[in-house]
C-alpha cells in the first residue's frame, strides 16, 4: 500500500502538469482558429499577444508581412500604426492629470512657452479634442516642400512656434490636427520627464506616431459667375512670395497663359480663378491681398488642415 501511495504521489505532479499544458494548448488552438483564415503564405495578417496579470501567455504571428518577398509576420514584426497611437498619447495626458502634474484646462503656454500668444488661450483639452485651431504640421511641411520625416522634433516645434495665427479661435470648430497631438507629446515629455518617442512602453507610454494627411472638403461657391482674368490681369500675380512662418519663398509664374506655382510639393496644374483675386488648385485655396494702392501685396493660403497661412510679395 505504501509503495502504491508513493507511486501516486510521484505521478500526480506530472498529471497536473499534463492537464495544465493540455488546457493551454486547447486555449491557444482556439486563438489560432480565429486567425486561420489569414494564416497563409498568400495573405496579409497580424501579430498578437495574449496577456494576463502583466505576463504574456501566448504570442503568435499570422500571415505575411511582405507578400512579394515572402516574409512572414512574427511576434517581433514592427507595424506602422499611425494615429492609432494618439489614444495612448491622450491616455498619458490623463495619467499626468490624475497625478497632478498638469490640468486639462491649462493654457499650453504653461508647458510650451515657445508657442505664440494668440489672444485666446489654447488649452490641453482643446488639443485633445482637435478644437485648438493649431495648424497641422505635416500639411505645413508639405506646403513648404519639406520631405516628410526629414524634420526632427525641435524643427517641428520651431515651425509651429512661427505660426502667427490659428485656423480658428480655440473651441469654435473641430479640425483634425497632427500639430495638436505633436504638442501633446511635448507636454507629456516635459511634465513627466519621459519621452513618448524613445522610451520603451511603460505606464501606458508608447512611441508617438503620426497620421497621413487628409484634405479639406472643397468649398462650394454659390450664386456667382466665375471670373476669367486675361493674361495681362494674371501678370499682376506673378512674382516671389515669402512666408516667415515657413521660412520659404514661393514663385508664381505664367505658363501658357495660366498661373502656376513653381515650388516643390505644390499641386500640379494651373490655378483656377473663382472670385476676384481668389484661386483654387486641388485643396489649396489662394486669396490675394492688395495694398492701399490696389497692388498685389501677398496672398493667404488655406490648404486642408492649415488655414490663414500668409505670404508677402517680395
Amino acid at each position: 500500500m505504501g509503495h502504491e501511495k508513493a507511486q501516486e504521489d510521484c505521478f500526480c505532479p506530472y498529471l497536473r502538469l499534463f492537464v495544465r499544458f493540455f488546457n493551454a494548448d486547447e486555449r491557444t488552438d482556439k486563438v489560432d482558429r480565429l486567425f486561420a483564415e489569414w494564416d497563409r503564405p498568400d495573405s496579409p495578417g497580424c501579430s498578437l499577444a495574449v496577456v494576463r496579470d502583466g505576463k504574456i501567455l501566448y504570442k503568435r504571428g499570422y500571415g505575411m508581412a511582405n507578400l512579394e518577398l515572402g516574409i512572414p509576420i512574427t511576434p517581433q514584426s514592427v507595424f506602422y500604426v499611425g494615429s492609432v497611437s494618439k489614444q495612448f498619447t491622450a491616455f498619458c495626458i490623463a495619467l499626468l492629470a490624475r497625478e497632478g502634474k498638469l490640468a486639462l484646462d491649462d493654457d499650453i503656454r504653461q508647458h510650451i512657452p515657445e508657442t505664440p500668444d494668440y489672444g485666446n488661450p489654447v488649452t490641453i483639452r482643446h488639443l485633445l479634442h482637435h478644437t485648438s485651431g493649431i495648424r497641422d504640421y505635416l500639411e505645413l511641411e508639405n506646403i513648404a516642400g519639406i520631405d516628410a520625416g526629414s524634420y526632427h522634433e525641435q524643427d517641428v516645434l520651431e515651425l509651429l512656434a512661427r505660426q502667427k495665427s490659428l485656423n480658428f479661435a480655440p473651441g469654435e470648430e473641430y479640425l483634425y490636427s497632427n500639430g495638436g497631438y505633436f504638442l501633446l507629446g511635448i507636454i507629456v515629455k516635459r511634465a513627466s520627464g519621459r519621452s513618448l518617442r524613445f522610451e520603451k512602453q511603460a505606464e501606458g507610454r508608447p512611441p508617438l506616431m503620426h497620421v497621413t494627411i487628409e484634405g479639406r472638403n472643397p468649398e462650394v461657391y454659390e450664386g456667382f459667375q466665375p471670373v476669367e482674368p486675361t493674361g495681362e490681369k494674371l501678370r499682376e500675380y506673378e512674382g516671389n512670395y515669402y512666408s516667415d512662418e515657413l521660412e520659404v519663398t514661393f514663385r508664381l509664374a505664367l505658363k501658357e497663359g495660366k498661373l502656376h506655382f513653381a515650388h516643390k510639393n505644390a499641386p500640379a496644374g494651373a490655378l483656377q480663378p473663382t472670385l476676384e483675386d481668389k484661386f483654387v488648385l486641388g485643396n489649396w485655396h489662394v486669396s490675394f491681398r492688395r495694398d492701399g494702392e490696389n497692388k498685389i501685396a501677398g496672398f493667404t493660403l488655406d490648404a486642408g488642415r492649415v488655414r490663414n497661412l500668409k505670404f508677402s510679395k517680395l
